[in-house]
């Protein structure tokens, strides 16, 4: 829940790259709960901020998390 409110606020004023990690940590969230497709999803969102934000290093834990959750199956 903190997660996607901090999300929420970011959405508004924050940077991509900040963006990026907010997706990423509502993503790790849901694999935590056993929800692969809605962790997926948040992984596939910080992926798309994390390549805006023009930072390579940000593309690092959702690459890591996209290929971690294919494991999954």
């Amino acid at each position: 829940t903190y997660y996607l409110k901090s999300l929420e606020l970011k959405l508004n004023s924050a940077s991509p790259q900040s963006i990026s990690a907010s997706y990423n940590n509502v993503g790790i969230s849901y694999k935590n709960l056993d929800n692969p497709d809605s962790a997926l999803f948040f992984y596939q969102k910080a992926l798309e901020k994390a390549i805006e934000s023009q930072v390579p290093r940000a593309q690092v834990n959702p690459l890591i998390n996209l290929a971690n959750r294919h494991t999954w199956e």
